[in-house]
């Protein structure tokens, strides 16, 4: 019998404690595009979110033996990752939440989007220029923050509403609501840009 994904983060987690860095290793390169998609709802910054990211996964690391489910990592890392990223909001008053994002550093192609594999798997296939792209993710980091969270999971990610109810910790409905805002005030932009 093929072991779940969940059974899976638990035996890597219970190897980590046993002194098997290496599986933690698997489990950040299992959950970085995650946890950097979180981070980045939140933050609406990309190298924010990767320092973001960084700092959870040594925070999770050192706290990996508090975890009272093993099986619920998933769950566990996506609460620090949004954590970390809102303590990190605290700490910089400056920093603006829906601050449009400046994209000039950026390559011309979306980080996803740079080879035809990607391209394949992932919801913006659709989207045939980088500079549709950096428009969409202004629009999309102009969201507010709850609406932001959950249209970058769902949407940029491909998570499931019931894997994001328990990232956010909120009901399915709530997060269907937020999703339909999201669309909703999304649509209402991409019209005035008309």
């Amino acid at each position: 019998m093929d072991e779940s994904s969940s059974e899976h983060d638990a035996r890597l987690v219970r190897e980590t404690l046993a002194g098997d860095d290496g599986a933690f290793k698997q489990l950040m390169e299992k959950y970085v595009k995650i946890a950097g998609s979180i981070a980045y709802s939140v933050v609406g910054d990309f190298h924010i979110a990767a320092d973001v990211v960084q700092e959870a996964f040594m925070k999770v690391y050192r706290l990996l033996g508090t975890i009272e489910n093993p099986l619920t990592f998933r769950a566990y890392l996506a609460g620090a990752v949004r954590s970390s990223a809102l303590d990190w909001i605290r700490r910089r008053k400056s920093l603006r939440r829906g601050s449009p994002v400046s994209f000039s550093e950026y390559s011309d192609k979306p980080p996803d989007l740079a080879d035809e594999n990607a391209v394949n798997r992932t919801p913006l296939a659709r989207i045939e220029s980088s500079e549709t792209y950096r428009e969409l993710l202004e629009l999309v980091n102009a969201l507010p923050e709850h609406y932001r969270e959950a249209f970058v999971l769902k949407h940029l990610e491909g998570i499931s509403y019931e894997e994001i109810a328990g990232i956010l910790g909120i009901s399915l409905s709530a997060v269907e609501a937020r999703l339909f805002r999201a669309r909703k005030m999304l649509r209402n932009r991409l019209g005035r840009l008309d």
